[in-house]
């Protein structure tokens, strides 16, 4: 089975997501809406094409080889909005965390860079995929290329291959730069000849083969308006062609192997989605592996939990497990060892209804000793939900939740699993999510 290539216009993808979503921004200000879109597109790219090797090309800062041939190239273009120029940086650091090289090469356009790679990865065996919202890049299409071009915001797709391309444009895909000069093109600001349209050029390039060929009969070509137009801008003609051709000969010292894609780098990318407050995407990403081994129990014995707190050392980890606003049960941990204490606090026919213990006993004791110095998620809920089952909480050294707020009070959320993803790049399975 041939190795599957995939090559992505980022600049394209990210301008197609700034104007297919609304204005977004995280608690702090930085604006967020493209890069949304952008994680998302390419999430799901990744999932369904699961690429052997993938790069994401950006278009460098600075002029090209095209705006010396030709200095009014895209020259009406408005500037980059500064909403989306801030998430710019931010898309490359998104690419990263996604396990993707970013590819930038001055005085080029990511739609050179992208044909040349296709090009050399056809050569080798490779099954190319390219991803824009940009059409020029039809011209690559061929027996192991394709394009996946963004049509409509960004969910909105349409598959290239070479009979779709021969169907839309009426060329080959080859030509099609030749319509473009043509035709013209308003969106690259090239001009082409004035009075022939898309489908006059497709007429023409149908009937004789090429641009080469139509002006060797020139002659031939009805009606006469026609043939004058074509004489009198055969300059427009071939420039417009010159500055629509994509170049697939751009020196690069890569091959498609050197993208070799492993997966994503699951803990920065979980961080980064943390930061930006990408809540609702941190569900679709794997499950990290564990690193190294925890141990976890339920106590039987006052030795295990007094044993616990001697390993701690100076502070012990504490959770409370709450059922209808009262502690049913508490877990303590320290390095990597943890263990759950029922309380016998809950109805009898609850799960964790066990009765009074001697492990319960010497939990109730740590949660009221001061000089055992405790970290928790959320030290006002807990001493609640304690107080409620008649027990006290003191030696909280450290609350999770109220640092988190002092350090960014614009930010809403303080649940456990955001901050876990935004600080320290983890996901919180669901069942540790509920029984935080």
């Amino acid at each position: 089975m041939a190795r599957k290539f995939l090559a992505i216009d980022g600049n394209s993808l990210l301008f197609r997501a700034y104007h297919a979503l609304p204005s977004l921004t995280t608690m702090s200000g930085q604006p967020t809406g493209a890069l949304l879109g952008f994680a998302e597109m390419l999430l799901n790219l990744l999932d369904r094409e699961k690429p052997d090797a993938a790069v994401v090309v950006f278009d460098a800062k600075g002029p090209t080889f095209r705006h010396e041939q030709f200095p009014a190239y895209k020259a009406h273009r408005p500037p980059t909005p500064p909403e989306l120029a801030q998430q710019v940086d931010l898309a490359h650091e998104l690419v990263a965390a996604l396990g993707l090289k970013v590819l930038e090469i001055p005085g080029v356009e990511a739609d050179d860079v992208i044909a040349t790679l296709a090009r050399r990865a056809a050569a080798e065996g490779w099954e190319v995929l390219a991803v824009s919202g940009d059409r020029d890049l039809v011209q690559i299409v061929g027996p192991r290329v394709r394009l996946l071009a963004t049509v409509k915001g960004f969910t909105d797709t349409r598959l290239y291959d070479e009979e779709r391309v021969r169907q839309e444009f009426s060329v080959e895909p080859s030509r099609v730069a030749e319509l473009k000069g043509l035709s013209g093109d308003s969106s690259d600001n090239i001009p082409g000849v004035p009075g022939i349209g898309p489908k006059t050029a497709q007429k023409l390039l149908s009937q004789y083969g090429s641009l080469e060929e139509l002006y060797k009969h020139l002659d031939e070509v009805q009606p006469p308006r026609i043939a004058n137009l074509l004489r009198e801008h055969r300059h427009a003609a071939e420039l417009g062609t010159k500055l629509a051709t994509v170049a697939d000969d751009v020196p690069l010292d890569a091959a498609p192997g050197d993208f070799e894609w492993r997966g994503p780098n699951l803990p920065e990318l979980r961080k980064l989605f943390g930061e930006l407050e990408f809540n609702k995407l941190l569900p679709k990403l794997p499950e990290a592996p564990v690193s190294g081994e925890a141990s976890v129990s339920v106590a039987s014995s006052a030795a295990e939990v007094e044993s616990l707190a001697q390993r701690g050392g100076a502070e012990l980890g504490l959770a409370v497990a709450v059922l209808q606003g009262k502690a049913i049960g508490v877990a303590f941990a320290a390095e990597n060892r943890a263990v759950y204490v029922p309380l016998g606090t809950s109805e009898p026919q609850d799960l964790f209804a066990t009765g009074p213990s001697e492990a319960a006993a010497a939990a109730e004791r740590l949660l009221a000793d001061p000089a055992v110095l405790k970290t928790t998620a959320d030290a006002k809920r807990d001493m609640t939900a304690l107080e409620a089952a008649g027990l006290s909480l003191n030696g909280v050294d450290f609350d999770v939740g109220l640092a988190a707020y002092m350090t960014s009070p614009q930010r809403g959320t303080r649940a456990l699993e955001t901050l876990a993803a935004r600080y320290l790049g983890y996901q919180l399975p669901a069942a540790e999510v509920a029984d935080a």
